[in-house]
Protein backbone atom coordinates (compact mmCIF):
# COMPACT_ATOMS: atom_id res chain seq x y z
CA UNK A 1 0.00 0.00 0.00
CA UNK A 2 2.55 2.40 1.02
CA UNK A 3 4.60 1.82 -2.62
CA UNK A 4 1.34 2.41 -4.37
CA UNK A 5 0.50 5.76 -3.04
CA UNK A 6 4.14 6.85 -2.92
CA UNK A 7 4.39 5.88 -6.75
CA UNK A 8 0.90 7.63 -7.30
CA UNK A 9 2.25 10.64 -5.52
CA UNK A 10 5.54 10.72 -7.86
CA UNK A 11 3.63 10.74 -10.50
CA UNK A 12 1.16 13.03 -9.94
CA UNK A 13 3.80 15.55 -8.63
CA UNK A 14 5.99 14.93 -12.12
CA UNK A 15 3.23 15.40 -14.26
CA UNK A 16 1.91 19.15 -12.30
CA UNK A 17 5.37 20.53 -12.16
CA UNK A 18 6.53 19.49 -15.98
CA UNK A 19 3.34 19.64 -17.78
CA UNK A 20 5.36 20.13 -20.82
CA UNK A 21 6.56 16.41 -20.61
CA UNK A 22 2.83 15.50 -20.74
CA UNK A 23 0.86 15.97 -24.15
CA UNK A 24 -2.17 18.29 -23.52
CA UNK A 25 -5.71 17.09 -23.06
CA UNK A 26 -4.66 13.71 -22.29
CA UNK A 27 -6.03 11.12 -19.73
CA UNK A 28 -2.67 11.22 -17.53
CA UNK A 29 -3.19 14.94 -17.44
CA UNK A 30 -6.24 15.43 -17.10
CA UNK A 31 -6.12 12.74 -14.11
CA UNK A 32 -3.39 14.45 -12.61
CA UNK A 33 -5.12 17.49 -12.15
CA UNK A 34 -8.24 15.78 -10.92
CA UNK A 35 -6.26 13.77 -8.30
CA UNK A 36 -4.76 16.31 -6.83
CA UNK A 37 -7.82 18.77 -6.54
CA UNK A 38 -9.61 15.73 -5.13
CA UNK A 39 -7.19 14.34 -3.22
CA UNK A 40 -8.28 14.09 0.85
CA UNK A 41 -5.38 16.68 1.68
CA UNK A 42 -7.80 19.22 -0.13
CA UNK A 43 -10.55 18.35 2.41
CA UNK A 44 -13.26 19.14 -0.04
CA UNK A 45 -12.69 22.54 -1.60
CA UNK A 46 -15.05 24.25 1.07
CA UNK A 47 -15.23 27.79 0.22
CA UNK A 48 -13.94 29.93 2.59
CA UNK A 49 -11.17 27.81 3.35
CA UNK A 50 -7.36 26.81 3.67
CA UNK A 51 -8.54 24.05 0.74
CA UNK A 52 -10.50 26.50 -1.26
CA UNK A 53 -7.43 29.28 -1.16
CA UNK A 54 -4.77 26.29 -2.13
CA UNK A 55 -6.94 25.07 -5.19
CA UNK A 56 -7.05 28.79 -6.34
CA UNK A 57 -3.25 28.75 -6.07
CA UNK A 58 -3.26 25.44 -7.67
CA UNK A 59 -5.02 26.64 -10.76
CA UNK A 60 -3.14 30.06 -10.78
CA UNK A 61 -0.13 28.48 -11.27
CA UNK A 62 -1.14 25.45 -14.15
CA UNK A 63 -2.52 28.89 -15.92
CA UNK A 64 0.96 30.54 -15.76
CA UNK A 65 2.35 27.78 -16.74
CA UNK A 66 0.42 27.60 -19.83
CA UNK A 67 1.38 31.42 -20.66
CA UNK A 68 -1.51 32.94 -20.03
CA UNK A 69 -1.99 36.82 -18.75
CA UNK A 70 -3.20 35.72 -15.44
CA UNK A 71 -4.51 37.66 -12.70
CA UNK A 72 -6.78 37.35 -9.95
CA UNK A 73 -10.57 39.39 -8.75
CA UNK A 74 -10.54 39.17 -5.38
CA UNK A 75 -13.60 39.90 -3.36
CA UNK A 76 -14.08 42.52 -0.91
CA UNK A 77 -16.38 41.68 2.30
CA UNK A 78 -20.05 42.10 1.83
CA UNK A 79 -22.57 41.86 4.36
CA UNK A 80 -25.91 42.97 3.83
CA UNK A 81 -29.76 41.92 4.38
CA UNK A 82 -32.42 42.81 1.55
CA UNK A 83 -36.15 42.93 1.90
CA UNK A 84 -38.04 43.92 -1.04
CA UNK A 85 -36.31 47.24 -1.85
CA UNK A 86 -34.60 47.98 1.81
CA UNK A 87 -31.06 47.27 2.05
CA UNK A 88 -29.04 47.37 5.33
CA UNK A 89 -25.50 46.91 5.53
CA UNK A 90 -24.01 45.14 8.66
CA UNK A 91 -20.42 44.15 10.28
CA UNK A 92 -19.05 40.96 10.01
CA UNK A 93 -18.66 40.48 13.44
CA UNK A 94 -22.74 40.47 13.81
CA UNK A 95 -22.86 36.81 11.83
CA UNK A 96 -23.20 33.98 14.33
CA UNK A 97 -22.40 31.50 12.29
CA UNK A 98 -19.10 33.01 9.71
CA UNK A 99 -20.93 30.91 6.35
CA UNK A 100 -20.70 32.38 2.78
CA UNK A 101 -24.19 33.33 2.01
CA UNK A 102 -25.37 34.36 -1.61
CA UNK A 103 -28.81 36.27 -1.53
CA UNK A 104 -29.96 33.85 1.18
CA UNK A 105 -33.62 33.58 1.73
CA UNK A 106 -33.75 33.67 5.92
CA UNK A 107 -36.85 33.75 8.07
CA UNK A 108 -37.57 35.94 11.18
CA UNK A 109 -38.82 34.24 14.15
CA UNK A 110 -41.25 35.55 16.76
CA UNK A 111 -38.31 37.50 18.68
CA UNK A 112 -37.51 38.72 15.10
CA UNK A 113 -33.84 37.37 15.36
CA UNK A 114 -32.68 35.72 11.84
CA UNK A 115 -32.74 31.84 11.15
CA UNK A 116 -31.05 30.46 7.94
CA UNK A 117 -33.44 26.97 8.17
CA UNK A 118 -33.67 26.21 12.15
CA UNK A 119 -30.56 28.14 12.98
CA UNK A 120 -30.43 31.14 14.12
CA UNK A 121 -27.42 32.96 12.32
CA UNK A 122 -28.52 37.04 13.22
CA UNK A 123 -29.39 38.51 16.70
CA UNK A 124 -32.57 41.06 16.61
CA UNK A 125 -30.73 44.52 15.78
CA UNK A 126 -32.25 48.00 16.00
CA UNK A 127 -29.51 48.46 12.85
CA UNK A 128 -32.49 45.84 11.22
CA UNK A 129 -35.51 47.98 11.84
CA UNK A 130 -36.06 49.04 8.37
CA UNK A 131 -36.01 45.19 7.50
CA UNK A 132 -38.59 44.39 9.87
CA UNK A 133 -40.62 47.46 9.09
CA UNK A 134 -40.61 46.23 5.38
CA UNK A 135 -42.29 43.60 3.75
CA UNK A 136 -41.88 40.45 1.58
CA UNK A 137 -39.35 37.96 1.25
CA UNK A 138 -35.66 38.48 3.30
CA UNK A 139 -32.48 37.48 1.84
CA UNK A 140 -28.87 37.99 3.34
CA UNK A 141 -25.66 38.09 1.36
CA UNK A 142 -22.36 37.66 3.21
CA UNK A 143 -19.21 37.10 0.97
CA UNK A 144 -16.17 37.50 3.09
CA UNK A 145 -13.17 39.79 1.65
CA UNK A 146 -9.79 37.78 0.55
CA UNK A 147 -12.18 35.29 -1.83
CA UNK A 148 -10.73 34.69 -5.43
CA UNK A 149 -11.99 33.85 -9.27
CA UNK A 150 -8.66 32.89 -10.92
CA UNK A 151 -8.64 34.12 -14.64
CA UNK A 152 -6.11 33.67 -17.22
CA UNK A 153 -5.80 35.37 -20.60
CA UNK A 154 -4.97 34.33 -23.83
CA UNK A 155 -5.30 37.69 -26.61
CA UNK A 156 -6.75 36.83 -29.79
CA UNK A 157 -5.07 37.51 -33.29
CA UNK A 158 -7.65 39.58 -34.97
CA UNK A 159 -6.82 43.18 -34.47
CA UNK A 160 -10.52 44.01 -34.29
CA UNK A 161 -12.43 40.65 -32.63
CA UNK A 162 -9.38 40.73 -29.98
CA UNK A 163 -11.47 43.03 -27.73
CA UNK A 164 -14.17 40.76 -28.05
CA UNK A 165 -14.26 37.97 -25.58
CA UNK A 166 -15.15 34.21 -25.22
CA UNK A 167 -15.46 33.16 -21.75
CA UNK A 168 -13.97 29.29 -21.05
CA UNK A 169 -15.21 28.70 -17.00
CA UNK A 170 -15.71 26.43 -14.03
CA UNK A 171 -16.32 26.12 -10.80
CA UNK A 172 -13.26 24.93 -8.58
CA UNK A 173 -15.44 24.36 -5.02
CA UNK A 174 -17.01 21.90 -3.41
CA UNK A 175 -18.87 21.17 0.22
CA UNK A 176 -16.13 20.38 2.20
CA UNK A 177 -16.17 18.06 4.66
CA UNK A 178 -18.40 15.69 6.89
CA UNK A 179 -19.11 17.52 10.04
CA UNK A 180 -19.20 14.45 12.23
CA UNK A 181 -19.09 10.33 12.10
CA UNK A 182 -15.76 7.59 11.90
CA UNK A 183 -13.69 6.33 8.83
CA UNK A 184 -14.11 8.94 5.14
CA UNK A 185 -15.19 12.31 6.18
CA UNK A 186 -14.20 13.99 2.73
CA UNK A 187 -16.60 14.84 0.04
CA UNK A 188 -13.92 14.86 -2.65
CA UNK A 189 -16.24 16.73 -5.50
CA UNK A 190 -13.65 14.65 -8.38
CA UNK A 191 -16.63 14.95 -10.78
CA UNK A 192 -18.18 17.99 -9.36
CA UNK A 193 -16.52 19.89 -10.61
CA UNK A 194 -12.59 18.97 -10.56
CA UNK A 195 -12.92 17.12 -13.51
CA UNK A 196 -14.31 20.44 -15.38
CA UNK A 197 -11.38 22.67 -13.83
CA UNK A 198 -9.16 19.58 -15.43
CA UNK A 199 -10.90 20.23 -19.06
CA UNK A 200 -10.55 23.89 -18.37
CA UNK A 201 -7.09 23.66 -17.63
CA UNK A 202 -5.94 21.37 -20.10
CA UNK A 203 -7.96 23.35 -22.94
CA UNK A 204 -6.22 26.26 -22.08
CA UNK A 205 -2.98 24.93 -22.42
CA UNK A 206 -3.79 23.24 -26.19
CA UNK A 207 -5.12 26.24 -27.39
CA UNK A 208 -2.17 28.31 -25.46
CA UNK A 209 0.62 25.77 -27.01
CA UNK A 210 -1.39 26.44 -30.16
CA UNK A 211 0.87 27.78 -33.47
CA UNK A 212 -2.33 30.07 -34.06
CA UNK A 213 -4.28 32.02 -31.94
CA UNK A 214 -8.22 32.30 -32.80
CA UNK A 215 -9.19 35.46 -33.69
CA UNK A 216 -11.44 36.34 -30.50
CA UNK A 217 -9.36 36.90 -26.98
CA UNK A 218 -10.25 33.73 -24.42
CA UNK A 219 -10.74 34.32 -20.76
CA UNK A 220 -10.30 31.28 -19.00
CA UNK A 221 -12.14 31.64 -15.09
CA UNK A 222 -12.04 29.49 -11.97
CA UNK A 223 -14.69 30.52 -10.31
CA UNK A 224 -14.99 29.92 -6.26
CA UNK A 225 -18.18 29.47 -4.24
CA UNK A 226 -20.77 27.86 -6.78
CA UNK A 227 -21.66 25.09 -4.13
CA UNK A 228 -23.26 28.10 -2.38
CA UNK A 229 -25.12 29.44 -4.65
CA UNK A 230 -22.81 30.42 -7.47
CA UNK A 231 -21.32 33.41 -5.38
CA UNK A 232 -18.08 33.78 -7.68
CA UNK A 233 -20.00 33.93 -11.06
CA UNK A 234 -22.31 36.25 -9.66
CA UNK A 235 -19.28 38.70 -8.10
CA UNK A 236 -17.27 38.50 -11.73
CA UNK A 237 -21.00 39.65 -13.30
CA UNK A 238 -21.05 42.68 -11.09
CA UNK A 239 -17.49 43.18 -11.84
CA UNK A 240 -16.58 41.86 -15.00
CA UNK A 241 -12.55 41.90 -15.84
CA UNK A 242 -14.08 42.26 -19.85
CA UNK A 243 -16.91 44.62 -20.20
CA UNK A 244 -20.62 42.31 -20.82
CA UNK A 245 -20.99 44.35 -24.47
CA UNK A 246 -17.62 42.50 -24.97
CA UNK A 247 -18.31 39.50 -23.71
CA UNK A 248 -19.23 37.51 -27.20
CA UNK A 249 -20.08 34.21 -25.32
CA UNK A 250 -19.57 31.94 -22.12
CA UNK A 251 -19.14 28.31 -22.08
CA UNK A 252 -19.17 26.83 -18.50
CA UNK A 253 -17.79 23.24 -17.65
CA UNK A 254 -19.55 20.90 -15.40
CA UNK A 255 -18.87 17.10 -14.69
CA UNK A 256 -16.83 16.29 -17.59
CA UNK A 257 -15.66 12.94 -15.74
CA UNK A 258 -18.40 10.32 -15.74
CA UNK A 259 -20.31 8.80 -17.97
CA UNK A 260 -22.42 7.00 -16.05
CA UNK A 261 -25.28 9.00 -15.96
CA UNK A 262 -28.54 8.16 -13.73
CA UNK A 263 -30.35 7.58 -16.96
CA UNK A 264 -28.02 5.45 -18.62
CA UNK A 265 -24.30 5.22 -20.52
CA UNK A 266 -23.19 9.32 -22.30
CA UNK A 267 -20.14 7.71 -23.55
CA UNK A 268 -18.48 10.15 -25.92
CA UNK A 269 -21.43 12.70 -25.64
CA UNK A 270 -21.87 16.22 -23.58
CA UNK A 271 -25.05 18.01 -23.51
CA UNK A 272 -25.37 22.01 -23.22
CA UNK A 273 -27.94 23.44 -21.12
CA UNK A 274 -30.52 25.89 -22.38
CA UNK A 275 -29.74 24.81 -25.79
CA UNK A 276 -32.64 26.98 -27.86
CA UNK A 277 -31.50 29.93 -26.84
CA UNK A 278 -28.48 30.86 -28.80
CA UNK A 279 -26.10 29.26 -31.38
CA UNK A 280 -23.71 28.14 -28.95
CA UNK A 281 -24.98 24.45 -28.63
CA UNK A 282 -25.13 24.28 -32.80
CA UNK A 283 -22.03 25.54 -33.04
CA UNK A 284 -20.04 23.18 -30.24
CA UNK A 285 -21.79 20.19 -31.68
CA UNK A 286 -20.54 21.02 -35.74
CA UNK A 287 -16.79 21.14 -34.22
CA UNK A 288 -17.07 17.75 -32.16
CA UNK A 289 -18.58 15.87 -34.83
CA UNK A 290 -14.44 14.91 -36.58
CA UNK A 291 -13.90 13.71 -32.64
CA UNK A 292 -17.14 11.24 -32.53
CA UNK A 293 -18.44 13.33 -29.79
CA UNK A 294 -22.17 14.16 -29.97
CA UNK A 295 -23.14 17.34 -28.36
CA UNK A 296 -26.51 17.35 -27.79
CA UNK A 297 -29.62 18.81 -26.71
CA UNK A 298 -31.33 17.24 -23.07
CA UNK A 299 -35.01 16.88 -24.31
CA UNK A 300 -36.16 17.07 -20.90
CA UNK A 301 -33.45 19.33 -18.57
CA UNK A 302 -31.69 22.11 -21.13
CA UNK A 303 -34.41 24.65 -19.68
CA UNK A 304 -34.41 23.12 -16.46
CA UNK A 305 -30.98 23.51 -15.20
CA UNK A 306 -30.15 26.42 -17.34
CA UNK A 307 -30.30 28.34 -14.39
CA UNK A 308 -28.26 26.21 -11.53
CA UNK A 309 -24.75 26.60 -12.30
CA UNK A 310 -22.23 29.84 -13.26
CA UNK A 311 -23.69 30.42 -16.47
CA UNK A 312 -25.94 32.08 -15.26
CA UNK A 313 -25.53 35.17 -13.97
CA UNK A 314 -23.78 36.47 -17.16
CA UNK A 315 -27.00 34.72 -19.04
CA UNK A 316 -29.18 36.89 -17.22
CA UNK A 317 -27.06 40.23 -18.76
CA UNK A 318 -27.69 39.05 -22.15
CA UNK A 319 -24.44 37.22 -22.95
CA UNK A 320 -24.90 33.92 -24.99
CA UNK A 321 -24.21 31.29 -21.93
CA UNK A 322 -24.24 28.01 -21.65
CA UNK A 323 -22.99 24.89 -19.26
CA UNK A 324 -21.75 21.95 -20.31
CA UNK A 325 -21.99 18.31 -19.04
CA UNK A 326 -21.28 14.91 -19.78
CA UNK A 327 -23.68 13.70 -16.95
CA UNK A 328 -26.10 15.61 -14.97
CA UNK A 329 -27.03 12.65 -12.41
CA UNK A 330 -24.71 10.45 -11.46
CA UNK A 331 -24.30 7.99 -8.12
CA UNK A 332 -22.41 10.02 -5.87
CA UNK A 333 -23.51 13.36 -6.64
CA UNK A 334 -22.69 15.40 -3.88
CA UNK A 335 -21.64 12.00 -1.62
CA UNK A 336 -18.45 10.74 -0.12
CA UNK A 337 -17.80 8.71 -3.00
CA UNK A 338 -17.17 11.09 -5.36
CA UNK A 339 -13.34 10.36 -6.09
CA UNK A 340 -11.17 10.93 -8.45
CA UNK A 341 -10.66 6.70 -9.43
CA UNK A 342 -14.32 6.72 -10.51
CA UNK A 343 -13.47 8.75 -13.26
CA UNK A 344 -13.44 7.40 -16.93
CA UNK A 345 -10.01 9.79 -17.99
CA UNK A 346 -10.42 8.64 -21.51
CA UNK A 347 -13.68 9.22 -22.42
CA UNK A 348 -13.04 13.07 -20.36
CA UNK A 349 -9.84 13.50 -22.96
CA UNK A 350 -11.72 12.90 -26.07
CA UNK A 351 -14.65 15.19 -25.22
CA UNK A 352 -12.44 17.98 -23.96
CA UNK A 353 -10.58 17.57 -27.15
CA UNK A 354 -13.79 18.48 -28.64
CA UNK A 355 -15.02 21.03 -26.65
CA UNK A 356 -11.51 22.34 -27.07
CA UNK A 357 -12.05 22.40 -30.99
CA UNK A 358 -15.53 23.85 -30.18
CA UNK A 359 -14.13 27.10 -28.06
CA UNK A 360 -11.83 27.66 -31.12
CA UNK A 361 -14.69 27.89 -33.24
CA UNK A 362 -16.75 29.89 -30.81
CA UNK A 363 -14.12 32.49 -31.25
CA UNK A 364 -12.66 32.40 -34.59
CA UNK A 365 -16.72 32.94 -35.63
CA UNK A 366 -17.71 36.12 -36.92
CA UNK A 367 -20.78 36.24 -37.38
CA UNK A 368 -23.09 36.43 -33.92
CA UNK A 369 -24.64 33.74 -31.82
CA UNK A 370 -28.29 35.56 -31.90
CA UNK A 371 -31.08 33.40 -30.43
CA UNK A 372 -33.41 31.55 -33.02
CA UNK A 373 -36.78 32.58 -34.00
CA UNK A 374 -38.61 31.91 -31.53
CA UNK A 375 -36.58 30.20 -28.80
CA UNK A 376 -37.24 30.88 -25.53
CA UNK A 377 -36.17 34.56 -23.82
CA UNK A 378 -33.22 34.65 -21.04
CA UNK A 379 -34.98 34.80 -17.58
CA UNK A 380 -35.19 38.28 -16.49
CA UNK A 381 -33.96 38.20 -13.21
CA UNK A 382 -36.67 37.24 -10.27
CA UNK A 383 -37.53 40.69 -7.75
CA UNK A 384 -34.41 41.48 -5.63
CA UNK A 385 -32.14 39.84 -8.02
CA UNK A 386 -29.13 40.65 -9.94
CA UNK A 387 -25.73 39.58 -10.64
CA UNK A 388 -24.81 42.06 -7.24
CA UNK A 389 -27.48 40.61 -5.29
CA UNK A 390 -27.96 36.66 -6.23
CA UNK A 391 -31.20 34.52 -6.15
CA UNK A 392 -31.41 31.81 -3.20
CA UNK A 393 -29.29 29.18 -3.41
CA UNK A 394 -31.04 26.88 -5.83
CA UNK A 395 -32.58 24.01 -4.72
CA UNK A 396 -30.43 20.85 -4.94
CA UNK A 397 -31.49 17.62 -6.50
CA UNK A 398 -30.48 14.50 -5.00
CA UNK A 399 -28.29 12.27 -6.25
CA UNK A 400 -30.52 10.24 -8.44
CA UNK A 401 -31.11 13.11 -9.75
CA UNK A 402 -29.64 15.71 -12.96
CA UNK A 403 -27.77 18.91 -11.64
CA UNK A 404 -26.11 21.13 -13.74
Amino acid sequence: MTKFVSTRFVSTALIVLFPALVRAQSAPMLWAHVEFLASDSMEGRACPSRSCDLAADYILAQFRAAGLETQVQTTEAVFEVRRGETVVHLKEAQLKTPALYANTKVQLDPDQNILAGKEVILDKTPELEPIYNATGDIFITHIPAGLRNVIGVLKGRDRKLRETYVLVTAHYDHVGLKPDGEGDLVFNGANDNASGVAGLIEIARAIASSATRPRRSLAFIAYFGEERGMVGSRYYAQHPIVPVAQTFAQVNFEQLGRPDDSEGPRVKGATVTGWDRSLVGQTLATAATPFGVRIYKHEKFSEVFFERSDNEALAKLGVPAHTISVAYGFPDYHGLGDEASKLDYTNMAIVTKALRRGVMALANRVTSLTPRAGSPAVSVPKVGSSPASPNPKRSRPSPKSPKS
